[in-house]
């Protein structure tokens, strides 16, 4: 491949390179907030049912946990959810990283052995040039 194809080529290489990286990062925050997400629903509940049990809560409040109880549930399940859809995002960034990475360094592997194919392609010349003008002994 020529020099010029491979250059445009890194050059596309490095921009999926970079959207591969932002897209991970994005996806690493997307997990986080998941994440937080699952420990505020876990954390909403215990507090909830501390309510409820509380020495000094009627019966009104164990009565009102209960009712709220599967809302509860709900709310935690549908957040572990998202964390499991976030995390699945996760893996696939990083697939999608390694790819981009190999893609780029595939490119510039080619460009390494162009550049020295040319450089061996300028030696040549240089040395049939020198060749051609060095006198030549009559035997």
């Amino acid at each position: 491949m020529k020099r010029s194809a491979l250059t445009a080529l890194m050059s596309i290489r490095d921009r999926e390179y970079q959207e591969a990286m932002r897209v991970l990062a994005n996806s690493v925050d997307t997990l986080d907030q998941a994440s937080q997400a699952v420990r505020n629903a876990e954390e909403r509940l215990l507090h909830e049912r501390e309510i409820a049990l509380a020495t000094s809560s009627g019966d009104v409040s164990v009565e009102n946990y209960a009712r709220w109880l599967p809302v509860g549930q709900a709310a935690i399940d549908a957040a572990r959810r998202d964390e499991l859809q976030a995390r699945t995002c996760l893996t696939i960034a990083r697939a999608a990283l390694i790819t981009a990475r190999t893609a780029r360094e595939s490119v510039r592997t080619a460009m390494s052995r162009q550049a020295e194919k040319d450089r061996v392609k300028a030696l040549k010349a240089e040395q049939a040039l020198l060749d051609e003008i060095r006198p030549r002994r009559v035997e």
